[in-house]
């Protein structure tokens, strides 16, 4: 059984790390805008583009991921959350190491900020996945979401130690590989193996609860989560052998990946019981069209010269327009979730409450779900076309869509706490109910 505190549930440790992700995919949104010229060149060690690349996967993803998943434990596994809180020192280590990082890619290239930045990640990493390991269910928990999370936490530390060769020049001499096809596959770990899994694992379990959904088939997450695990066998196998054949090999199993969640989404979505038109779920849906777009780039991209404008799209589109789509919506609904929880949990009114999803500001909402598709597209088009103006407004309208999602959880949160839903002058009732209430 859940914990049935409120405090416990969703402690208060998560929102401050919740707060600091969204700012570093702010930060990230703001060096487009800041410097677009900078992200014209197509030099793949050029420290903007490392900077903004670093502060949204690991500085806004990073963070994120591991805050949801030491609290994903309790909520998966129908466990108490236990009240000790040195766990949640693990997202806030990883995220100043990530700061660090992000600070030495951008041009202070000193050697004890690079060590202190490694060391706040690993260190972060080991203390949410120790908390992880010794608060793992005690039986298998029906579904893909525990797996998938687990999985992603795997990748995750693959990542960072590859990461950590490269930025030390480790790796050369123990694997003379070419610099492009190392980056390609730090890059894939990245992107298909930690942010893949995690939100193949979370995202229809999510949608599953929001559309109220059930009675659907869930074949294609399956087969998607084993093709990313083969892919990227294939490709570390590629990149050790120098075989541009495996590494081709694993694009097309990626491709294959992003077709069964994408599919799997749709199966789920024509079950839905609830509304699907709404901002929330335009974001969610329109991140997996973007996600198909930049799979399908990849793969086009394995079978040419190098090209790094375009690759550097690819990213954009996957990172931003799939990754950054998903967190978004997603913001949106459980935000509005946990204020309803926190307002009508313990206190249940006697007369009718709103919904969660009343609590959402629907102008602020469809707001962010209108600028962030702009954001994207002028992303990729500015990235692969070298257009300084197309990456400023990208800049521009990806930091305006975070900031009225920021303003939409803040509001809702507000709403839950501050209105009085349970007298007779409730908003959200009809004028019949609300006369009814006065007169119990």
């Amino acid at each position: 059984m859940l914990n049935p505190s409120p405090a416990q549930v969703v402690p208060r440790a998560f929102w401050p790390a919740l707060a600091l992700a969204v700012l570093s995919g702010l930060a990230g949104q703001c060096l487009l805008a800041i410097r677009p010229g900078a992200f014209t060149l197509h030099y793949f060690r050029n420290p903007w583009m490392l900077a903004a690349v670093h502060l949204s996967s690991l500085g806004w993803l990073g963070t994120l991921f591991l805050a949801v998943l030491l609290q994903a434990q309790a909520v998966l596994s129908h466990q108490a959350q236990p009240r000790a809180r040195r766990g949640w020192a693990g997202p806030y280590l990883f995220h100043a190491g990530a700061l660090g990082l992000v600070v030495y890619l951008a041009g202070w290239r000193e050697a004890p900020l690079l060590l202190a930045s490694l060391a706040g990640l690993v260190g972060g990493y080991a203390v949410s996945a120790a908390r992880v390991y010794r608060l793992a269910p005690p039986q298998a928990v029906p579904g893909n979401a525990w797996p998938g999370l687990v999985a992603a936490l795997a990748y995750l530390g693959l990542l960072l130690l590859l990461g950590a060769l490269m930025a030390c020049g480790l790796l050369r001499p123990c694997l003379p590989q070419d610099p492009l096809a190392t980056l390609g596959l730090h890059i894939h770990l990245a992107l298909a193996g930690f942010a893949g899994l995690a939100i193949l694992g979370l995202l229809p379990k999510l949608l599953r609860l929001f559309l109220g959904a059930s009675r659907y088939p869930v074949w294609p997450s399956r087969w998607a989560g084993r093709a990313v695990h083969a892919g990227l066998a294939l490709h570390v196998a590629g990149w050790i052998l120098g075989s541009v054949g495996l590494v081709q090999a694993a694009t097309v199993l990626l491709f294959g990946a992003a077709l069964g969640l994408c599919a799997q989404v749709l199966l789920l979505a024509g079950k839905a019981t609830k509304p699907r038109f709404n901002s929330s779920f335009v974001l969610q849906g329109s991140a997996q069209g973007w996600l198909l777009v930049a799979a399908g780039l990849d793969l086009w991209l394995a079978f040419r010269p190098p090209q790094p404008r375009l690759a550097a799209a690819a990213v954009d589109l996957a990172l931003f327009g799939w990754i950054g789509g998903t967190l978004l919506g997603t913001i949106q609904r459980v935000s509005a979730v946990l204020a309803w929880f926190q307002r009508f949990y313990e206190n249940p009114p006697q007369h009718r409450v709103p919904t969660a999803w009343e609590l959402v500001d629907p102008r602020l909402a469809w707001a962010a779900a209108g600028l962030h598709p702009l954001a994207v597209a002028a992303g990729g088009l500015g990235l692969a076309w070298g257009d300084a103006a197309l990456i400023r407004g990208a800049g521009v309208a990806g930091a305006a869509s975070l900031l009225c999602t920021v303003a939409v959880a803040g509001l809702s949160l507000r709403r839950g706490q501050k209105e009085d839903f349970t007298d007779g002058m409730n908003p959200y009732l009809a004028p019949s109910e609300a006369d009814a209430s006065r007169t119990r």
